[in-house]
């Protein structure tokens, strides 16, 4: 018996994906305030120092090591940033549409086809989305959630970054792929 549970159609989209959602968190992770927006006001909102529309980084120290968020750390009236929540938010949509790519084992391109012939996967994942809203607009402390959770743009945003998947399944799809590089790396 010679056939492996992950064929590597699957296996190049596993790859794929894997390392196009690390790419987009890493960059989020370590330059999210530069691009992240922010919206609102009120005492628990802070700014990018340098550029007034966007997040303020959400790391405790900088890139030389100096403290930068350090002091919003404890402060219980301002609480987790807006930045980590966003990341947080992101990499969980990531995963729930990816949920919709791997209904399709192969490189199929209609990912929707008969999904709702299948109520329980359509219900759980509305289950999931609507658990991670109520964690990110009332999880606070106990979720390490912002404690104003979300505005409605930045909820948009964040569904639109949770569609990267969706995307770039499409270009995993235009990638050629053959069994014997497979074969050669997991022999390895």
């Amino acid at each position: 018996m010679s056939d492996f549970i992950i064929t590597p159609t699957m296996f190049k989209h596993i790859f794929g994906q894997a390392t196009i959602q690390c790419a987009i968190i890493f960059a989020m992770m370590f330059a999210g305030e530069n691009f992240i927006p922010e919206y609102g006001n009120g005492k628990s909102i802070y700014y990018n120092p340098s550029s007034e529309d966007y997040v303020k980084s959400g790391r405790d120290y900088n890139f030389k090591g100096d403290k930068d968020c350090y002091w919003l750390y404890n402060n219980t009236d301002i609480g987790p940033s807006r930045m980590v929540t966003f990341i947080f938010n992101v990499f969980v949509l990531f995963q729930l549409f990816n949920e919709i790519n791997c209904r399709k084992l192969q490189d199929e391109t209609c990912i929707l086809s008969n999904i709702t012939k299948n109520w329980l996967f359509v219900f759980i994942w509305f289950v999931i989305f609507w658990v991670q809203v109520i964690m990110v607009e009332a999880g606070g402390w106990a979720m390490g959630c912002h404690l104003d959770g979300f505005t409605v743009e930045q909820w948009f945003i964040c569904i639109a970054w949770g569609l990267v998947p969706i995307v770039s399944r499409w270009l995993i799809i235009l990638i050629p792929f053959k069994d014997k590089i497979l074969v050669l790396l997991l022999r390895s």
